[in-house]
């Protein structure tokens, strides 16, 4: 920080705090006392360096990821919960509970998002109740649903 720049933020901070104390009144010491520490840690800001922000956006390009593709995974992962919740409301109001709901999701390069995929997977015994309500799921989200059958587990004691 160059001696300029650190003069102009301390008389800046200067001008705040004097705003700030012709505010508060006298006997509100709690808030008196905030102001001297504001004022005490102005003073002191240019001779600390202030805070690297480079630093802790460097951690989180070390993790893989920048704050934009963080932020963006964020998005999709709630979009995709939205998505799953609403149809599973539209099938429960048929009637259709079923095992399973994917979305695969897409990001265009102009941030909308688009519905790639649907995956509704039936609980054994229930496809062709889960098939006859693609029609809503294509009204809904504008894409035909794939629909597979939950595969039932062996028993270890079936004797297969």
């Amino acid at each position: 920080m160059s001696m300029q720049s650190a003069a102009l933020s301390v008389c800046g901070a200067m001008i705040l705090l004097g705003m700030l104390g012709a505010l508060v009144r006298e006997k509100d010491q709690a808030m008196r006392f905030a102001l001297r520490i504001f004022f005490l840690l102005a003073l002191a800001a240019p001779f600390l360096g202030g805070i690297e922000w480079d630093s802790f956006s460097e951690e989180i390009e070390m993790s893989g990821k920048t704050v934009d593709q963080a932020a963006q995974e964020q998005l999709l992962s709630a979009a995709e919960r939205l998505l799953k919740q609403k149809a599973e409301e539209l099938l429960k109001k048929e009637g259709i509970t079923p095992a399973g709901i994917e979305f695969s999701l897409h990001t265009d390069e102009d941030g909308s998002i688009m519905i790639t995929g649907l995956t509704v997977t039936a609980a054994p015994g229930a496809l062709r109740e889960t098939a006859s309500a693609s029609g809503i799921l294509v009204q809904a989200f504008g894409i035909t649903p794939e629909i597979r059958e939950q595969r039932e587990e062996k028993k270890a004691g079936d004797g297969e």
